[in-house]
């Protein structure tokens, strides 16, 4: 009787069968299976896999790593976050890659990985992210590495509160086979909801290894039938204000996935019970979901705010033609309501980190991102540095307003200027520097700027960016001009100068 003829590349080579996977390389198997079974449905997708290791997904990289050329000829990009929450904050993008020209496939099905103390510190991103929804054909699964016996931890972890708390529904593989047909379950639940969905992994599953099934029609995915989608869908788009979002997430959303996961679990058909105690449950399951349906908040009609006279946003949020911007944390944000090609934001201190999982896919070459001297200094210095380790072609226009100008006027937490920036984003690897102002002769002979940087105006501001948007690799704009309002509050205490001369409106 001849041997069948087995190779270590079996477990990634083989369209069926059974083959051997330990649980990090049920992993890699899960982001072939699916691409492959998009290829087969006529699909042309992506993958995007990203996270920070930590036990027991300590090994996950190191299985992506030796996978890349199989990952490669299925179009899935690998790459590790600088941290769990900057990791979410890309994978996030890849979720807005169909919004924007240039996209170079129909969608991009993504991995999020990172132990239980990277879920907790992630979870703005997850709030956000969830409430914007994943794109039609990408899907989000959030891998949550849980020690609940504390073995390799500080604390024992259990992420399903966490994940719970942000709306992300959660499946719970038992075995490697679980990690492979939950994995496609969980990839379908979330393009049809448009729910990010997380898959709980411990020890005793990612830790072991099996035989497994890898029949491509092994998992069958079947549509509710009883669920009616809203008019516009449930997926990620743009504009989409806060409250929409979680208008559609409380009324829509939520039963959404609900029916899906009634469509796959029918786990009341399974029970052996008499047809009047089924008939009971199935009643009263009815009356919950209509009470919840009746709980119905209307969207208000806001009044959109816009810039201050004189506020320094007025130009430093433009972009030159043929661009586009990405909001962040700051009175800036308000820029996505006008006519500034900006669109898109980000949580706080993750600005930018967004096109990291965008570049991958898209023919756009190059964005502008906002991002306001406060949140750099709170914490977006770190989504400059995951921008510098992905090499993406991007520019930093960082706004020194010399205040906390949206929540008062507070000084900075700690010591920070203009040079201070200059230095700090060099020390990061950023070579082109560029500082613009209403007054570029003001700094003093001898100032501390980091070597090589520019001084420009800000009337120059839109060539600038034109040749800033041509360079490869990120550049820093540091644009510096006071906050209109600190102005007028300085000048009351006397402590600004007064211009000498200054505009009057004729009302007539």
């Amino acid at each position: 009787m001849p041997l069948t003829q087995v190779t270590l590349d079996d477990k990634y080579i083989l369209d069926t069968g059974r083959v051997f996977l330990t649980g990090p390389q049920a992993l890699v198997r899960l982001v072939l299976m699916q691409r492959r079974r998009d290829m087969a449905a006529g699909l042309n997708t992506a993958g995007y896999v990203t996270g920070y290791r930590g036990s027991p997904l300590g090994g996950i990289d190191r299985e992506f790593g030796r996978a890349k050329g199989f990952l490669r000829d299925h179009h899935v990009k690998f790459h590790p976050g600088v941290n769990e929450d900057l990791a979410a904050t890309a994978l996030w993008g890849s979720q807005q890659l169909g919004l924007f020209e240039g996209a170079r496939y129909d969608g991009v099905f993504g991995i999020w990985y990172g132990k239980g103390p990277g879920v907790d510190r992630s979870g703005d991103v997850f709030r956000h992210a969830n409430f914007a929804g994943t794109a039609p054909l990408g899907g989000v699964l959030v891998l949550a590495g849980d020690d609940p016996a504390c073995k390799s931890s500080t604390v024992p972890s259990q992420s399903e509160h966490a994940l719970m708390d942000v709306h992300i529904p959660i499946l719970n593989p038992a075995n490697v086979q679980d990690v492979l047909d939950f994995g496609l379950y969980g990839w379908a639940m979330s393009r049809y909801s448009g729910f990010w969905v997380g898959m709980k992994c411990i020890t005793d599953t990612v830790d072991s290894s099996a035989s497994v099934d890898v029949d491509p029609d092994r998992v069958r995915i079947k549509t509710p039938d009883d669920f009616e989608m809203p008019q516009g869908g449930l997926h990620i788009r743009w504009p989409d204000p806060p409250l929409d979002q979680e208008h559609r997430l409380q009324r829509y959303k939520i039963y959404a996935a609900l029916a899906f996961a009634r469509v796959i679990a029918d786990r009341i058909g399974k029970f052996s019970v008499s047809d009047p105690v089924k008939r009971h449950i199935e009643e009263r399951l009815k009356f919950l979901d209509d009470k919840e349906r009746a709980l119905d908040a209307a969207t208000s009609v806001e009044r959109i705010p816009y810039f201050c006279s004189g506020c320094p946003h007025n130009i430093s949020t433009t972009v030159p033609k043929g661009s586009r911007g990405v909001a962040g944390i700051g009175c800036h944000y308000m820029a996505i309501w006008m006519d500034r090609d900006t669109a898109t934001f980000t949580h706080m201190g993750g600005e930018g980190a967004n096109w990291i999982g965008q570049a991958p896919f898209t023919d756009t070459d190059h964005v502008f991102v906002n991002l306001g001297d406060g949140t750099y200094f709170h914490s977006g210095i770190l989504a400059i540095r995951a921008a510098v380790a992905a090499d993406v072609n991007i520019t930093y226009k960082v706004l020194y307003n010399d205040a906390v100008a949206m929540t008062g006027g507070q000084p900075m937490d700690g010591p920070l200027d203009v040079p201070i920036i200059t230095q700090q984003v060099r020390a990061e690897g950023v070579e082109r520097i560029a500082v613009v102002s209403d007054e570029p002769d003001k700094y003093p002979i001898g100032t501390d700027f980091a070597k090589d940087t520019t001084f420009h105006h800000r009337d120059d501001l839109d060539k600038l960016q034109r040749d800033l948007r041509r360079l490869k690799g990120v550049s820093v704009l540091v644009y510096d001009q006071t906050c209109a309002i600190e102005k007028r509050r300085r000048r009351k205490r006397g402590t600004y100068p007064d211009p000498l001369a200054r505009p009057y409106i004729n009302q007539a």
